[in-house]
């Protein structure tokens, strides 16, 4: 039976790796055309927004002076720029290209909402809020402790935990 598994585990490997090769070689080129699109649009649209500008700082129409690039350009990049963005925000192209996820973790600041809840909660003590209120932590994650050289970042944590039982 496992080698009956095996053999249809196999065939449902190469026919998904089949149709994701020719999806991804049928969607690549119309996404980057629709990405090639939306730069184009965005470029055009920092063009036009550049047109009062060249009035306002030259004397003469626009395209007259090699000068004029020196507004043109950024504000065309800039079009350009926000055309690339809509794109990534309204394609999906990040999740078809596996880009997407917190590959370099998702460490942060706490919220205060998420203060208030540490305040309340029972378990390993982590510090102090910006009010001065106890902050116990009871959940399921990494925690790093930030100190100065010499202030007790190894013993701290698990000595008043320990020491200072919770009321239940």
């Amino acid at each position: 039976m496992s080698g009956l598994f095996r053999f249809f585990d196999g065939l449902f490997r190469f026919f998904d790796g089949l149709f994701r090769f020719f999806y991804r070689l049928i969607a690549t080129p119309i996404l980057l055309g629709w990405m090639i699109g939306a730069m184009a649009f965005g470029a055009m649209l920092g063009s036009i927004v550049a047109v009062p500008f060249i009035f306002a700082f030259f004397d003469q129409e626009p395209g007259q002076s090699a000068w004029q690039w020196i507004v043109f350009g950024p504000l065309i990049f800039i079009g350009a720029v926000f055309g690339f963005q809509y794109w990534r925000y309204r394609s999906g192209a990040d999740d078809f290209f596996g880009l997407t996820g917190d590959s370099h973790g998702s460490a942060r600041f706490a919220s205060r909402k998420e203060l208030k809840r540490l305040v309340k909660a029972d378990g390993l003590l982590i510090g102090r809020s910006p009010a001065g209120q106890l902050l116990r932590y009871d959940g399921p994650a990494h925690l790093l402790t930030l100190a100065p050289h010499g202030r007790a970042k190894a013993s701290a944590p698990s000595s008043r935990t320990c020491l200072w039982p919770t009321a239940r």
